[in-house]
């Protein structure tokens, strides 16, 4: 364990602040916790109520309410104000997602500077990758508010590069990039499996929502030749609902299988392809988990993001149902194809994702922002230089 030099303090207080509780957020929020909580650290989680809630309580972590929602709403002031206080005692605070990184660094901004911790932005996929009309605005406010951050991780290649190319200079330079990682021991091939009954089966973990592009996997899967391919979709989310009356629509709802929260190794290995057909992602968790667990994958280039077609997967340009279904016909006919893009996705998640890996860097950048704060230490932005 890691024992940083502070005499007649307390252990640090790290915060992480969180607006997702469900999905990859979540678990990176956990996985962070967790290292420091074992580190002998003082850890809060702040969030609405959830997943990371019970978590907190379960683990030793202290939690507090804060109702954040994914949309700017009046109640963000309030959330400011609360993260104000809540600051008090913290020597660094991670801000996990676009919602909690914009309220967190306004709350950050507006403290004098001797009672500010120490911040470090998570965006998990920049805000403007939701596209429509507000990316300029988007893109302005993050411009702003990288300098109220002394650490920005952006958690895949493609992410930094285009945070840097986004913020101005010395936004940019916060840029810091920690790929996200798996625990590689509990993903593994070895383990539990499903029944998967009949015919092929194609599975997608994720919440059910825009993001994640479930409905163009259900498109994908009625313009398939072989109608015993089944598709089986692990999550929960607001398109549910629309996401099954697509299948029906299309003719294809004794093939669409929707299993619910779940844990997702068993899917994983059982999958003859695992699908991502996300619209836009940081480094999806989902990925890391299904090549550490050793499955054949298609995904789109979003879903992909930071990978490339060595690394064991099957890289789709876009996301049209048509180039999906193609390409979800020769892998399913393909048996050598599958073997071996599953073995070479395992390595990959072993030498490059494991879990430890993402968890040292986060520790050596978590030191050295604490170190900053100590009598007599450099300002906190050569901590991250």
């Amino acid at each position: 364990m890691t024992e940083l030099p502070r005499p007649g303090r307390m252990p640090p207080h790290i915060m992480h602040v969180s607006q997702p509780v469900e999905g990859g957020t979540a678990a990176v929020v956990e996985q962070l916790a967790a290292g420091d909580l074992a580190r002998g650290f003082t850890v809060s989680i702040v969030s609405p109520r959830g997943r990371l809630e019970e978590w907190a309580w379960n683990h030793g972590a202290r939690w507090t309410e804060l109702p954040l929602t994914r949309r700017p709403a009046s109640s963000d002031v309030n959330a400011v104000r609360s993260l104000r206080r809540l600051f008090g005692d913290v020597d660094v605070t991670y801000l996990h997602s676009s919602k909690a990184g914009a309220v967190g660094r306004i709350a950050l901004a507006t403290l004098p500077k001797e009672q500010r911790p120490r911040c470090i932005f998570i965006p998990h996929a920049w805000s403007w990758y939701v596209g429509g009309t507000a990316a300029p605005a988007y893109k302005w406010f993050e411009q702003l508010a990288s300098h109220w951050a002394e650490a920005i991780v952006a958690v895949s290649v493609p992410e930094a590069a285009d945070g840097r190319r986004v913020l101005l200079a010395g936004g940019a330079a916060r840029v810091v990039l920690i790929e996200n990682g798996v625990d590689v021991t509990r993903f593994a091939p070895e383990g539990s499996t499903i029944d998967k009954g009949t015919g092929p089966m194609v599975v997608c973990v994720g919440r059910l929502c825009e993001q994640k592009g479930q409905d163009v996997l259900i498109r994908s899967l009625a313009l398939l030749d072989d109608r015993s391919v089944h598709l089986t979709l692990v999550g929960k989310g607001p398109d549910e609902s629309a996401l099954r009356s697509l299948a029906v629509s299309l003719n294809v709802t004794q093939r669409v299988h929707f299993a619910g929260h779940a844990d997702p190794r068993p899917y994983y290995r059982s999958a003859d392809v695992v699908v991502l057909p996300s619209r836009w992602e940081g480094l999806s968790l989902v990925l890391l988990e299904a090549m550490a667990c050793g499955s054949a994958i298609l995904a789109s280039d979003a879903g992909a993001s930071g990978l490339e077609v060595g690394d064991g997967i099957v890289i789709i340009d876009g996301t049209e149902p048509e180039r999906l279904a193609s390409s979800l016909t020769n892998a399913l006919q393909d048996d050598e194809l599958r073997n071996r893009l599953a073995a070479r996705a395992r390595q990959v998640a072993v030498d490059r994702y494991s879990s430890a890996l993402t968890l040292q860097r986060h520790r050596d950048l978590v030191d050295s922002l604490v170190a900053s704060r100590m009598p007599g230490s450099e300002p906190a932005e050569s901590a991250v230089a």
